[in-house]
C-alpha cells in the first residue's frame, strides 16, 4: 500500500500546481497495474488510515473501530486531491470523495462504489 500512498502524494503535488492557475477539482485515477491485487478495503485504509480498535485494558472490552491518523486524505494533507478512483481488474471500481478537498469533486465525476466521510463516519454514497 506504500505505492498507493506515493501515487496520491505525487498526484497532490501535481494537482496543487495546476490549481494555482485554475481552481478546479482534481481526481486521481489508479488502475490495476499500479496496485495488483488490492481491494476496496485497502484503498479505504490508505485514504482514511488504518482501522484501529481501542481496547480497554481494565475491562478487556473493545471500543468502536475508527480510522487511524495515517490516512492520505486529511484536513491538513493532500487537499488538492478531490477524489481517488481505483479501477482494479478483479474487483469493482471504488471512488473515495475527499471531504477536506480544496475543490470538491461533483459526484458525477466519479464512478463505481462511492464512499465519503460525514463527521467521523464512513458513508457509502452509492
Amino acid at each position: 500500500m506504500d505505492r498507493l500512498r506515493r501515487v496520491i502524494d505525487d498526484a497532490n503535488d501535481q494537482l496543487k500546481n495546476g490549481q494555482r492557475f485554475r481552481k478546479v477539482p482534481g481526481v486521481v485515477e489508479v488502475f490495476f497495474d499500479h496496485l495488483a491485487g488490492a481491494g476496496q478495503s485497502d484503498v479505504l485504509r490508505v485514504c482514511f488510515g488504518d482501522l484501529t480498535i481501542p481496547i480497554n485494558a481494565a475491562s478487556r472490552t473493545a471500543g468502536e473501530a475508527f480510522y487511524g491518523q495515517n490516512g492520505m486524505l486529511r484536513a491538513n494533507r493532500n487537499t488538492a486531491v478531490s477524489a481517488v478512483t481505483y479501477r482494479p481488474r478483479h474487483y469493482g471500481t471504488v471512488s473515495i470523495l475527499n471531504p477536506w478537498a480544496a475543490y470538491p469533486a461533483p459526484l458525477q465525476w466519479v464512478d463505481g462504489t462511492v464512499h465519503k466521510v460525514e463527521g467521523d463516519r464512513l458513508v457509502k454514497v452509492r
